[in-house]
């Protein structure tokens, strides 16, 4: 578990497990770039793993203030 080496970590980078963002070696900024690797999910395999019935959900954030509260406590505000 993540949490065994660290307290917190942005959730944007969370995607860096998974695939990074690169450019070609010529070019002077990032605008060029592409995930790598840059397959994407398919709709049949959404429909296949059961997730295409809950996409709605898993496109927003969902990050409530009972959560917040749940894991925080008095720190919430500080977190937040």
């Amino acid at each position: 578990l993540l949490s065994n080496y660290f307290q917190a970590f942005r959730i944007d980078h969370v995607l860096g497990f998974f695939r990074i963002w690169t450019t070609p070696q010529h070019n002077y900024s990032g605008f060029l770039g592409h995930m790598e690797p840059c397959k994407p999910v398919t709709k049949v395999e959404l429909e296949q793993s059961g997730l295409i019935d809950h996409l709605d959900r898993l496109l927003r954030p969902y990050v409530t203030a009972n959560i917040l509260n749940e894991k925080f406590g008095g720190d919430t505000n500080v977190v937040v």
